[in-house]
């Protein structure tokens, strides 16, 4: 049995799928042998803890649980999660400082909730640096250099995170335009949010907004704001807001679509059940969901709805009530990725 503390190199996760891997922050390919993902139902090693995938590397490092001699790290797409997780299992030695910052950053990205301005900078710094790596799968599926050309990108970022965690003053243009964002929503917040009622029983937060949504926003989650900026509000995980016009939305957090382990998280219903009822009610068909296996789904309205605030806010309380559990990510049916489908174009 390998060292869990030890050196392995990062690749694509096309390239390794016949050859023995850990998938991080993903499902499995053929070739791996273990996986550390909180995405729903990956077959994660058990005695591993945490919410992120990043936590459930950290917690698998510091077990004395064998494995077998794998040299191999890969991960079907890349986010700070994904890319945090790849970092503690490329370097055979981290600090605790360092390992809890990229806890921090992968936290901070995935749930958009950040224990500090530091964690923000440094999570919109990495997600900045992966971006043309991302890209680079989209823009350039039908190359044939394309995993060779990915893996050099991400390992660059993976050389530069500990600068970028130590330093990151320094990558103030990556970050700038993330905390400007958090920053004005905050301070819209702080102006417009007149009330915050709290229903723990269905994991349910409603919000009651003196102002209308900027033109154009109604058909963005959170109406165009952070979500950052509603989450630092509230824990609950499914988030409702009320304008003085009637306009609504319920938004879902990534928190009921992945394993979450540090608290108990009320399971998702299919606010889809409630469309045909809204739109015979209001007579447009103008109220859309984007179905409840979505990351972050969000039901909502452009056009001004005839229902009252405090109805609205009871018929979503009583649906979430009486309604049947619609997402159980421990027991989710899954689907493949955009990156596990087959592609004989690409690498």
């Amino acid at each position: 049995m390998a060292s869990l503390r030890r050196t392995r190199e990062f690749v694509t996760w096309r390239q390794c799928v016949q050859r023995p891997n850990i998938a991080v922050d993903s499902y499995p390919n053929a070739g791996s042998v273990l996986t550390l993902s909180h995405w729903p139902s990956a077959p994660t090693i058990a005695g591993v803890h945490g919410d992120t995938s990043t936590d459930l590397v950290a917690s698998y490092l510091g077990t004395n649980v064998g494995q077998p001699d794998v040299d191999i790290v890969t991960s079907s797409h890349f986010d700070v999660d994904s890319m945090a997780s790849l970092f503690l299992l490329t370097h055979a030695s981290i600090g605790d400082a360092m390992v809890h910052a990229l806890r921090d950053a992968a936290f901070s990205n995935d749930f958009l909730r950040f224990t500090s301005l530091k964690s923000l900078k440094i999570a919109s710094a990495l997600d900045a640096l992966t971006e043309p790596a991302r890209a680079l799968y989209q823009a350039a599926i039908g190359d044939a250099s394309i995993g060779d050309r990915q893996a050099a990108m991400i390992n660059d970022v993976i050389a530069e995170m500990p600068r970028v965690i130590e330093s990151v003053e320094d990558y103030e243009t990556l970050w700038s335009d993330a905390v400007q964002t958090f920053t004005r929503s905050r301070e819209s917040l702080q102006r417009t949010v007149t009330c915050v009622q709290e229903h723990d029983h269905v994991d349910l937060a409603a919000f009651t907004l003196s102002e209308e949504p900027r033109r154009g926003s109604l058909g963005l989650p959170y109406w165009g704001l952070a979500p950052m900026a509603f989450h630092e509000r509230s824990s609950a995980s499914t988030l409702l807001l009320r304008s003085p016009g009637r306009h609504y939305q319920v938004n879902m957090r990534y928190e009921s679509w992945v394993r979450f382990e540090s608290r108990k998280i009320y399971e998702r219903r299919d606010l889809g059940g409630l469309l045909a009822y809204l739109n015979n009610r209001d007579g447009d068909g103008d109220w859309l969901f984007d179905g409840v296996q979505q990351m972050m789904p969000c039901l909502r309205n452009r056009k001004a709805s005839s229902i009252a605030p405090d109805s609205f806010s009871n018929l979503i309380i009583q649906f979430l009530e009486n309604a049947p559990a619609a997402w159980r990510p421990g027991a989710y049916s899954r689907v493949l990725t955009w990156i596990e489908r087959p592609n004989p174009h690409s690498a």
